[in-house]
C-alpha cells in the first residue's frame, strides 16, 4: 500500500510541474492503446450509483485496503480519510446526478487523474446541498486492480450562483 501511496503521490508531483500535462498535450490528449480510460470512467460512474444508493460497502472497496489509503477533500475544504468520507455519504440524499465534461492526464499506465463537472440535486440531513462542482478523482491500478485512492470537489455553483467559471482544457 505504500507503494501505491508513493505512485499516487509521484503523479501528483509530477502533474503539478507539467510534465505530464505537457505529454498529453503533445499526444493530442489521446486515451492510451488499452481501455484503462474506459474502465476508470465505468468505475466513477458506479461510485456515483453507490453513493446515490447510500452503498458504503460498495463505495468503500472501491478505495483500497485501509482507512488511510483514500483521501477526500469536499466542498466546504474539508478533508476526509476513508471511514470519514463514507459517513458523510450515509447521511446524504444524493437524488440525481450527472457528470459531463471529463478530461484525463495521466501519462503513466497505473495512473488515471480524470476530472468532469457534476452536478447534483442533493440533501444532507434534510439540508438543500445541491450544486454544481469540478470533481477530481485519481485511480491507481494496484496488483491489476484500479483503486479510488483521491477525490476533491470545487464548487461552481450553488443555488444558481456561480461562484467559480469552470476552465476546460483547449
Amino acid at each position: 500500500m505504500k507503494r501505491l501511496l508513493y505512485v499516487a503521490s509521484l503523479f501528483l508531483l509530477l502533474n503539478s510541474s507539467g510534465c505530464l500535462a505537457y505529454a498529453a498535450w503533445a499526444a493530442g490528449n489521446r486515451p492510451p492503446a488499452d481501455n484503462s480510460h474506459d474502465q476508470v470512467l465505468a468505475k466513477e460512474k458506479s461510485r456515483w450509483a453507490y453513493a446515490a444508493a447510500k452503498d458504503t460497502a460498495s463505495l468503500g472497496a472501491m478505495m483500497g485496503p485501509g482507512n488511510h489509503s483514500f483521501t477526500a477533500v469536499t466542498v466546504t475544504g474539508a478533508t476526509l480519510v476513508q471511514r470519514q468520507y463514507l459517513a458523510g455519504i450515509a447521511s446524504t440524499d444524493l437524488k440525481s446526478h450527472e457528470i459531463s465534461d471529463v478530461t484525463w492526464s495521466g501519462g503513466l499506465n497505473t495512473v488515471r487523474l480524470l476530472t468532469y463537472v457534476a452536478r447534483t440535486v442533493a440533501t444532507v440531513d434534510g439540508r438543500d446541498v445541491s450544486s454544481t462542482m469540478r470533481v477530481t478523482a485519481l485511480w491507481v491500478k494496484h496488483e491489476g486492480e484500479w483503486w479510488n485512492c483521491f477525490y476533491q470537489e470545487t464548487l461552481l455553483e450553488r443555488d444558481g450562483r456561480r461562484l467559480v467559471e469552470p476552465h476546460t482544457r483547449n
